[in-house]
Parts: structure tokens; sequence; C-alpha cells
């Protein structure tokens, strides 16, 4: 547990990411125990460690991590706990005074922990014949805008319907962007 000196969160330094899994709706699917979640930037690796804020509230951070084993550290779904939300999910930060490194990276979703090779000193990525199901977010962070865009393929090549929306919505998408459940294509393009 760490209690350094982390600002309390939520800042504005910081954005979260809060998981809802829809996968086990269907009588299928993975349990929030077996869907474990690994973050890279294109250079770094990530691990979550568990911070409690001021107001003695747990939540997980994102940190930089140097792995040693050959794969990017995971996190299973059901560890995230985020008590200032009231949710499952992490915070990233993305400005600490300074500009910072982290301009975009991929959040993956896979069935098995660890999944993520990491070598010469820079994360990979799942091969797209992987024994397990798994899928990936990708994001960059503009430090100058203020501004986090995301990015989700509408096919579900790898066996997990993402949906994704921001908070607050953009107009643009205002059904969010992934597989969105119950919406047609016609509706989902007649929405954006």
């Amino acid at each position: 547990m760490s209690n350094d000196s982390t600002p309390s969160l939520p800042t504005a330094n910081y954005f979260a990411v809060s998981i809802t899994n829809n996968t086990a709706k269907s009588g299928g699917g993975l349990a929030n125990s077996k869907l474990f979640l690994s973050l890279v930037s294109q250079t770094r690796a990530y691990k979550f460690i568990k911070h409690k804020n001021s107001d003695d509230k747990t939540v997980y951070l994102a940190t930089t991590d140097t792995p040693t084993g050959g794969t990017v550290a995971s996190i299973a779904l059901s560890d995230l706990i985020n008590q200032i939300e009231d949710s499952l999910g992490f915070y990233v930060q993305v400005f600490d005074g300074s500009p910072i490194e982290f301009t975009g990276g991929r959040l993956y979703f896979a069935a098995e922990a660890n999944a993520v090779p990491y070598s010469s000193g820079a994360p990979g990525g799942i091969s797209p014949d992987a024994g397990f199901d798994f899928d990936f977010i990708e994001f960059t962070v503009d430090s100058t805008t203020n501004q986090l865009n995301l990015d989700t393929t509408q096919v579900d090549q790898f066996g997990m319907p993402i949906y994704l929306q921001v908070d607050p919505a953009v107009p643009d998408f205002a059904n969010g962007t992934g597989i969105v459940q119950n919406l047609t294509r016609e509706g989902y393009e007649g929405s954006t």
C-alpha cells in the first residue's frame, strides 16, 4: 500500500479509467477475476499500485515499471477497486507540473495474466495468434491541449467486444464507440 507524496485523487493531473465487464451477461465471457489488464506506452511498461488518498479511500495508480521477467505486469480487473469513483478502474497521471513522457499507449485486456511481452527495454504487443482472447484500446494524451484521444476497433477481431465512452460524452459520439450493445450498425452510424 502506497501512502507517499502523491496528491489526493482525483485531481486535474490525472484521468480516471473506469471499467465495467459486460462479457458475462450473455452466459459466456470472463469473470472480473479472469480478465487481466496491462498498460504500456510506446517505450515504457506500467504497473498498478494501490494507494490511499487523504480521505483513506483506496484507488490504484498506474506507475512506470521495468519488468524483470520478460512480460509487462498485469492485474485482474477484480483487484482494481476504486473507492473514490465506486467502480473498478485506476488513475493515470498525465501532468505533474512539467510535461511527462506519457503521451500515449495501449490498455490490453487479456484472458491470461502477464500476456504482454517486454524485451530490450520496451513493451511489445500480444501476438495475433495467441491461444487466448485479448483486445486493446489505443490512446494518446496531448499535454498542450489537455486532450485524451481514444481508439478501439469496430471489428471484434480478438473476441472481446469493447465499448468505450468518455465522460463528459463527446457530442459526435454520443453513443460511445466500439461494440455498442443493442445498437445496430445503421443505428450507430446514424448517431455519429
